[in-house]
């Protein structure tokens, strides 16, 4: 399978408006090929595979217009009156972006003894890249924080799960583990 993503958010300046994030998966059910078929004790046997990317826009609305604040701590004094002013008081960022996540998957699935016994063995790579986090600044600018894209993660490892069914007589019994 193959999928892509067009997104649009109103949460990013205009040239960096669009993300676009595709995907795909493949999987191989080698069971059901000729040379598998006299293979009584297995009842499945898969691989799989996929890759694909995501977006995250989480972050507040038009953070890339700066923002303009009044009261009396912009006053000034003109004509023996104090007049409220008005000063900007948040950062601007004109290049925030989309925050992407590209994700790899490799596994494989297999039952036997007539589905009685269910496995999966999973290695999987998470990169998250242009981390949307708020950006701070010392408190001598005098300006509030906004988000920007900074940083990166990365996240990766095995997952294993087996599960154990069956009966005997009227005792019927699931034990299902995972790590």
């Amino acid at each position: 399978t193959g999928t892509l993503r067009i997104d649009g958010s109103s949460k990013f300046p205009e040239d960096e408006r669009w993300g676009t994030f595709p995907s795909f998966a493949l999987g191989w059910r080698i069971i059901e090929e000729p040379f598998m078929q006299d293979i009584g004790w297995l009842s499945d046997l898969k691989i799989r595979g996929s890759w694909g990317q995501i977006g995250n826009q989480k972050i507040g609305d038009y953070r890339y217009y700066a923002t303009a604040g009044t009261g009396i701590g912009y006053a000034g004094i003109f004509g023996n009156n104090v007049h409220q002013g008005v000063a900007i008081t948040e950062l601007v960022n004109q290049n925030v972006t989309w925050e992407k996540s590209e994700q790899t998957d490799v596994g494989l699935q297999f039952a036997l003894f007539d589905n009685k016994l269910e496995g999966e063995v999973d290695w999987y790579k998470r990169t998250t890249k242009d981390m949307l986090v708020e950006v701070g600044v010392p408190g001598s600018v005098g300006l509030n924080a906004t988000e920007g894209n900074v940083g990166s993660v990365e996240n990766s490892g095995f997952e294993f799960s087996l599960d154990l069914s069956g009966s005997q007589n009227d005792f019927y019994y699931n034990i299902t583990g995972s790590v």
